[in-house]
């Protein structure tokens, strides 16, 4: 006996106002530039985001319970936080390079870590001429969850020397 995997597809703004049950399914976010909005904490098993745009979250906490596909896409969390409740090593997947979380003011990309393993943050952030990629390695001595998020500053800022 075999499961299927409900899969959603969404070409334009995702609005969930409490109706989507996550279940096990998988969500793929295809379209242009999409807003993930709606008035209650939206979870997702699966989030796949393709079609090398923008997906944002609109004031809304997203959920992700097992897998984050970024492929080449910025997930803008904005002011809110992005949490992949898994805690495999490979729960968020990206193109080096390319597939990024970007955060402002208290915006953050959230982990599950395991005591002894590596995980991976894949941050970054856009202007307008420029893409910065600043993915972080982070390993725990202890179980945790652990928040991320690159800030858009030169590091002379607060006076740290530019190597």
């Amino acid at each position: 006996m075999f499961t299927v995997q409900p899969q959603y597809q969404v070409q334009s703004t995702w609005n969930n106002n409490s109706i989507f049950i996550a279940g096990n399914s998988q969500t793929n976010l295809f379209g242009g530039n999409q807003l993930i909005a709606g008035c209650e904490v939206i979870s997702y098993y699966d989030l796949d985001l393709t079609g090398n745009v923008i997906k944002e979250l609109d004031g809304v906490y997203t959920r992700i319970l097992n897998k984050l596909n970024l492929t080449i896409n910025e997930l803008a969390t904005n002011e809110q936080k992005a949490c992949v409740n898994s805690d495999a090593e490979d729960a968020i997947l990206y193109i080096v390079d390319s597939g990024f979380v970007s955060s402002t003011g208290n915006g953050r990309l959230v982990r599950k870590t395991i005591a002894g393993l590596a995980y991976i943050y894949p941050l970054g952030q856009q202007d307008l001429q420029t893409t910065h990629y600043r993915p972080l390695l982070i390993a725990t001595d202890n179980n945790n969850t652990i928040e991320g998020r690159q800030l858009n500053r030169r590091t002379d800022f607060w006076a740290y020397p530019i190597r």
